[in-house]
């Protein structure tokens, strides 16, 4: 596993999306999420990991160690992608992968729930990270 550079590890760790599992976030039936929250990477390219911020979906413990739907973290990654994330891994095929996952799961859009926000607001800066 590639280390995560401190940008964007301080990134993720003050981003309200990163903080439930992306099951328990769009409900994907019964959700059995347990343990605490994991950083997710689903692409490979070139023989490593993509460590960017945009290729890191939250999964709970239940749910990384079982690796289940793999497709859907890949997915919800490539949701919170823009244009100039995949343009940087120009040889995948990140628009036919997408319309491939879209048939899949249909239509899916990355909001944060009204909860996360309110958390966020509760906790104020705890979760900055400071590299310690």
């Amino acid at each position: 596993m590639r280390r995560i550079p401190d940008n964007v590890r301080r990134q993720l760790a003050n981003d309200p999306f990163m903080w439930a599992c992306i099951h328990q976030q769009f409900k994907l039936g019964p959700c059995e999420c347990d343990g605490r929250i994991e950083w997710h990477h689903p692409f490979i390219y070139a023989g490593k990991q993509i460590v960017d911020a945009w290729a890191t979906v939250p999964l709970c413990s239940y749910h990384h160690r079982e690796a289940l739907n793999s497709d859907f973290a890949r997915y919800v990654a490539l949701l919170r992608a823009t244009d100039d994330d995949l343009a940087q891994y120009p040889r995948t095929n990140w628009a036919h992968m997408k319309r491939r996952l879209q048939t899949i799961y249909g239509e899916y859009t990355i909001e944060r729930a009204e909860w996360l926000s309110d958390y966020a607001r509760y906790l104020g800066g705890a979760f900055d990270w400071t590299g310690a």
